[in-house]
Formats: C-alpha cells, sequence, structure tokens
C-alpha cells in the first residue's frame, strides 16, 4: 500500500507547509524545522476522497496497481493564508480552502461549480481573482473572489 503523499508549500520566509495526503492532515513547520502546528482536515469532501482512495486501493490489492492518495490538487501560499484546492468529489464540484497561516484553522471555503474538475490555479495580488485551469476542457477561467 502507497502510505502517504505529502504535498509541501514552502512559503517566502522558509516556512513549509506539508499536507499529508492520505491522513489529510496539514502541518505547518518553522525556518528552523521546529513544528508550529498540525491540523486535520474535516471538510465531508475529504473524507469522501480518502474513502475513494481506500475503497480504489482495496479494488486493486492484486494488481500491479499503485493507487495514490490526493486530498489536495494544488496549493498557494501567502504571508497570512495558506489556499488549497482539494481533490475533485463526485460530481464536478471544485472545493478551496483557505487556512489561516498561523494556526491552521479554515477561514474560507469556496466551492466551484464547474463543468470539470478545477486544476492548478493562481490568485491575484490582492485576492480579489481567482484564476483556474480546467484541464479536461483546456481552458483558464476567472472570477471574482467575494
Amino acid at each position: 500500500m502507497f502510505r502517504n503523499n505529502v504535498f509541501p508549500l514552502l512559503g517566502q520566509d522558509g516556512r513549509l507547509t506539508l499536507v499529508l495526503q492520505a491522513d489529510a492532515v496539514v502541518r505547518q513547520y518553522g525556518a528552523d524545522g521546529s513544528l508550529e502546528w498540525s491540523v486535520p482536515l474535516s471538510e465531508p469532501e475529504v473524507e469522501a476522497a480518502r474513502e475513494r482512495f481506500y475503497r480504489e486501493w482495496r479494488e486493486a490489492a492484486d494488481q500491479l496497481t499503485v493507487i495514490v492518495p490526493w486530498t489536495v490538487r494544488a496549493g498557494r501560499v501567502f504571508e497570512d493564508e495558506i489556499w488549497l484546492l482539494l481533490a475533485p468529489g463526485d460530481g464536478h464540484a471544485s472545493l478551496m480552502l483557505v487556512l489561516d497561516r498561523s494556526t491552521g484553522q479554515v477561514l474560507r471555503r469556496l466551492e466551484l461549480r464547474l463543468p470539470s474538475p478545477a486544476g492548478p490555479f493562481a490568485v491575484d495580488r490582492d485576492r480579489n481573482a481567482l484564476y483556474f485551469t480546467l484541464p479536461d476542457e483546456a481552458a483558464l477561467l476567472r472570477t471574482s473572489l467575494p
């Protein structure tokens, strides 16, 4: 079993955020390597992604297939926030979580209803606009943020 997959995000200040994909845990490390906080992602979509991973792993147990856990597909670090695009759930909803960088607590939850799952994204400097790709559509979209 592929136990975990780690998604790293490095801030300009040298602090490192790690997403432990199979465990659905976000950890923040200081520039000196010390653990600052560790927070489980408890959104229903995260639990659905974890259940899907374990179901696919069980179904492929007798094959030469490696099932890799994905909870987070993309992320960005700002001075005070961490933006995470969760792996798509059933249907085409894509969920973006904005975490407080000092505590890991969820500040915002943005649900994107799209024709296909969102891919890599960018946020403008003032955090007024979100740009994201739809890989299945070969498209780049922009939306204003509330």
